[in-house]
């Protein structure tokens, strides 16, 4: 019956991110309730280290969250196209449009909102579902009260139903709640924290506008294209109430003030039709085959699957090195797999990944990790490319490995790939001052100090604890300016 869309990013937008998404996620699902329900959560542009938003909070959502939520991934590679138009790493119109285009096709209403919501009902239908199933097609909007942190920062994540009473007592015995009025296509002030609307009728003015990018007010024009359509906004004040998580303690990119911004004028007072025509066949990231996926069993146990499956037996007892001489310290293979597999399991299952390096058994490891994973296009040996790394441009991660030597040949085989990681390092500096997205590098028992040092020089790459073994990072910024 309805989609919720909601859209966010793994960063810290605002104060205590985490906490305040929580509490809205879970308190959304408890209002709930219809066969086809859902929230669909677009995670926008999340570097590719890192897992996505909601990934990073599963533990704090509730099993009745889980149950309606959807999660949908854009990457930095799909964030690229628009990322000469705004300062801004999370895009409000791109993101709500990728979810309005992957609706559950069943579903004939949206509900355009925020992740830092938290919504009660006001009449005697209890759920958005069942409230939208007996309105009439049209846009509707809701008064948004705003809670003070110190309020919502008392409240515990994974008790909606308790948060929902709290915030609905606390408006009144504490005089929060406040109706701003203002236009009469969207009603009140915040307008984008609840838009309700058929689906069919977003999609048909071809949903959000994706042309201005720097923030604010992408919530009133489409108030007002849809009402275009749709005729007079209508308010749900009777039927729901609505509290906004406050979160301006500390500053954010997009509240900073002095910012450049959309401008009112151009996105509500001058539009004078509801469709884009410009986006008409590119909006939402059309054609583009996005990872999607649900919190549960299965994507809980994704991750130690693989490590199962690349470490079939336990370690007989730990692995035990002397650090006399740190530059031949070997590393045993099996002890990289664990770190490897935790560096590359966020990139997509689709990235080509290259390999350098010398020593067989840390290469076959790699490749061991690589098929646990579900990667699906095989390790490139650049090793055996006579024209200087001519296949290190399909790449997006490069690996390569470092091992003490233990004799002349060794020697010289680790010269070569200490040679070869130099040659690699160049290319991709001049890659990234061309324009071309940084990309990964990682060397397997690169802890080696040398090895260290050399990508320290270049790359922004991080102390981690010896053990570990392994060196990663991207090219520095102020090496490729």
């Amino acid at each position: 019956m309805l989609s919720v869309i909601v859209y966010g990013r793994n960063d810290a937008h605002g104060y205590n991110l985490h906490k305040r998404a929580a509490i809205s996620l879970n308190c959304i699902a408890e209002l709930l309730g219809l066969p086809g329900d859902e929230i669909i959560f677009v995670d926008w542009n999340t570097p590719d280290d890192l897992p996505t938003f909601v990934e990073a909070i599963a533990d704090t959502l509730t099993a009745r969250c889980k149950k309606y939520l959807r999660v949908i991934r854009a990457r930095p590679r799909h964030h690229a196209r628009f990322a000469d138009k705004t300062d801004l790493l999370a895009l409000e119109g791109p993101a709500r449009n990728v979810a309005l285009r992957r609706c559950n096709p069943e579903n004939k209403w949206a509900l355009s909102t925020n992740t830092d919501m938290i919504f009660a009902p006001g009449g005697f239908k209890p759920w958005f579902s069942e409230t939208a199933a007996g309105l009439e097609p049209g846009y509707y909007g809701l008064p948004r009260f705003e809670l003070p942190e110190m309020f919502w920062e008392s409240m515990e994540r994974m008790k909606p139903h308790v948060n929902i009473t709290l915030a609905n007592f606390w408006g009144r015995r504490y005089h929060l709640n406040e109706v701003i009025e203002m236009a009469p296509e969207i009603l009140f002030d915040g307008p984008g924290d609840f838009q309700l609307f058929p689906i069919d009728a977003a999609r048909r003015i071809h949903g959000f506008d994706e042309n201005h990018l720097l923030g604010w007010h992408l919530d009133s024009n489409i108030a007002k294209r849809l009402t275009m359509v749709l005729g007079p906004a209508k308010s749900l004040e009777g039927q729901f109430r609505g509290w906004h998580c406050g979160h301006t303690r500390a500053a954010s990119l997009a509240h900073r003030g002095g910012r450049p911004a959309n401008k009112l004028t151009t996105l509500f007072h001058h539009v004078d039709r509801p469709d884009i025509p410009a986006q008409a066949h590119s909006w939402g990231l059309a054609g583009e085959q996005l990872e999607e996926f649900k919190l549960g069993p299965e994507r809980d146990g994704y991750f130690f699957h693989a490590m199962e499956a690349a470490l079939p037996r336990p370690a007989a007892q730990p692995y035990r090195q002397a650090y006399d001489d740190p530059s031949l310290v070997p590393c045993p293979p099996d002890h990289l797999k664990a770190y490897l597999a935790d560096l590359l399991f966020t990139f997509p299952r689709d990235a080509q990944i290259g390999f350098f390096g010398n020593n067989g058994i840390q290469g076959q490891a790699l490749k061991e990790v690589h098929v646990a994973l579900g990667f699906k296009k095989s390790v490139i040996d650049l090793g055996c490319c006579d024209d200087e790394f001519c296949k290190a441009d399909i790449c997006d991660i490069l690996v390569g490995d470092f091992y003490p030597a233990q004799d002349s040949a060794a020697a010289a085989a680790n010269q070569k790939t200490i040679t070869d990681l130099h040659t690699l390092l160049r290319i991709e500096v001049e890659r990234v001052r061309a324009g071309a997205a940084p990309r990964k590098f990682i060397m397997l028992n690169g802890a080696q100090p040398q090895i260290a040092a050399m990508l320290s020089q270049v790359t922004n790459m991080q102390e981690a604890p010896f053990s570990t073994r392994i060196r990663h990072g991207y090219v520095s910024p102020k090496v490729a300016a």
